[in-house]
């Protein structure tokens, strides 16, 4: 980010409520994406956007701190197309140029799948769209691919003692 990712209140004028800074942890380059969110599994809300194709962040409104990043590679197949998707059950969906679909932990920002969607010639159009547990991938060509996203793991038990 080149200065940083701000928070202003939406009722009245004044200085921003938070600002996550790349010396706080976030990649060092510009917001290349719309902002997307959703809720995470204690109700608060997190907040994801794509920094210079390349990588993933994401923010709490009400933590001060940056949540997590992910890097999705550095060649020029990596480069995200669009913003994060919400998938509910505290996942999201990036979508990358080569045709694959990366499901991201919400807490985290750790893989939890990739899939391949391409097909020779046809690169994604936009950033996959999400209804339940399928992703819908639209190409260059006018088809469209739809797939499975692995369901979220159920928690541990807590360990008796």
């Amino acid at each position: 980010m080149t200065g940083g990712v701000w928070l202003f209140a939406a009722d009245r004028v004044g200085p921003p409520l938070r600002r996550w800074q790349s010396a706080g942890g976030a990649p060092a380059s510009k917001p290349s994406s719309g902002f997307a969110v959703q809720a995470d599994e204690s109700g608060g809300l997190v907040v994801t956007y794509a920094v210079d194709g390349k990588a993933v962040a994401a923010v709490g409104p009400n933590q001060k701190d940056l949540l997590w990043t992910q890097s999705t590679g550095e060649d020029a197949a990596s480069v995200i197309v669009g913003a994060p998707q919400p998938a509910g059950e505290n996942r999201w969906v990036v979508t990358d140029l080569a045709g694959r679909v990366l499901v991201l932990d919400g807490t985290t920002g750790k893989p939890l799948a990739a899939q391949s969607v391409g097909l020779p010639g046809a690169v994604p159009a936009a950033a996959s769209g999400v209804a339940a547990n399928s992703a819908l991938t639209v190409l260059s060509d006018g088809s469209a691919v739809v797939s499975e996203l692995p369901k979220r793991e159920p928690a541990a038990p807590p360990k008796k003692e």
